[in-house]
C-alpha cells in the first residue's frame, strides 16, 4: 500500500484516502485418511482500500493501471459531477427558469386583460440536494494476492450524463 500511495503521489491532481484495513488468517484444511479434516493455518492476508478522486480523467485511469500491475485488484472506478459543475449547471438552470416563469406569468396576466406582473416571492429548491461525494472519478483499490503472470490492462472509462434538477416555486400578484 505504501508503494501506491507513493506512485498516486507523484500525480499532483489526484487526491487519495486509505481506509478499510483488515488482516484475516487464511487457513487451508488437510484430509486425512480416516479422520475429519484438519484446518490449519496457511498465511495471513491483508486489505486496504485506496481511494482516488480527480477530475483528471487520464491520470486516474494511468495510476489505476499500474497499481494494478503492482498486485491490487480493483473494486470499483465511478464518474460523478462535481461540486463546481452541479452548481453551475444549477445557476444556469436557475436563470432559465425564472426567464420561462416570468413568460408565463405575462401571459397569464394578458390572458386576464391585464397587463403587470409583479413576481412577488421565489422559491427555488428548498430541499437542495447536492450530489454525492466530491470530484468527477473515484477509484478503489483492494490488495489481494494475486499471481505475477495476471496482470491486468489499465481500465478504460467514458462518462456517462447526470441528470440535475431544480424546482422553483413563485407567487406572482397580476394587476
Amino acid at each position: 500500500m505504501a508503494k501506491a500511495v507513493a506512485l498516486t503521489k507523484k500525480y499532483p491532481y489526484l487526491k487519495i484516502e486509505t481506509g478499510q484495513y483488515y488482516v484475516h488468517p487464511d487457513y487451508r484444511y488437510i484430509r486425512k485418511e480416516g479422520e475429519s479434516n484438519e484446518r490449519i493455518l496457511d498465511k495471513w492476508r491483508g486489505s486496504q482500500t485506496l481511494t482516488i478522486k480527480s477530475k483528471a480523467t487520464d491520470d486516474v485511469l494511468t495510476v489505476t493501471g499500474k497499481i494494478q500491475d503492482m498486485g491490487f485488484m480493483m473494486n470499483g472506478l465511478n464518474y460523478q459531477l462535481s461540486p463546481e459543475k452541479h452548481e453551475d449547471i444549477r445557476d444556469n438552470l436557475m436563470e432559465d427558469t425564472v426567464k420561462k416563469l416570468k413568460a408565463r406569468a405575462m401571459r397569464v396576466a394578458k390572458a386576464l386583460n391585464k397587463d403587470n406582473v409583479d413576481i412577488v416571492e421565489i422559491n427555488v429548491d428548498a430541499n437542495h440536494h447536492s450530489p454525492r461525494p466530491v470530484y468527477a472519478r473515484a477509484a478503489k483499490m483492494e490488495m489481494m494476492a494475486m499471481s505475477a503472470d495476471s496482470a491486468m490492462p489499465a481500465p478504460t472509462a467514458e462518462a456517462g450524463e447526470t441528470s440535475v434538477s431544480m424546482t422553483i416555486n413563485a407567487r406572482a400578484i397580476i394587476k
